[in-house]
């Protein structure tokens, strides 16, 4: 299951903390997270911890609407991309 879909079913706050319980298969960072009614379910665990990520850094501007006003009245800069990147994370997860 692809991480995004995965905060879009369990939430947010469920995901942070199963990851607490995850069982990484390898050193690609894909584990299973035992969660119903996906358990046994591959999910790529460093995906799910960028996304989070990216949640924390659209959350320190406000939120979403403020991330984007932010972009939207700031003159770009080497880490509008990196912003940009976060927000479209984290519309991708609702």
């Amino acid at each position: 299951m692809k991480a995004n879909e995965f905060i879009k079913k369990a939430g947010l706050n469920e995901v942070k903390r199963l990851l607490s319980t995850a069982t990484v298969a390898n050193d690609n960072q894909v584990g299973v997270i035992p969660y119903n009614p996906f358990i046994g379910i591959p999910i790529d665990i460093g995906e799910l911890k960028r996304l989070i990520e990216s949640y924390e850094l659209v959350g320190s501007f406000g939120g979403l609407e403020h991330a984007k006003c932010f972009l939207a009245e700031n003159i770009p800069c080497a880490d509008s991309g990196v912003l940009n990147k976060a927000i479209a994370d984290v519309e991708s997860c609702q």
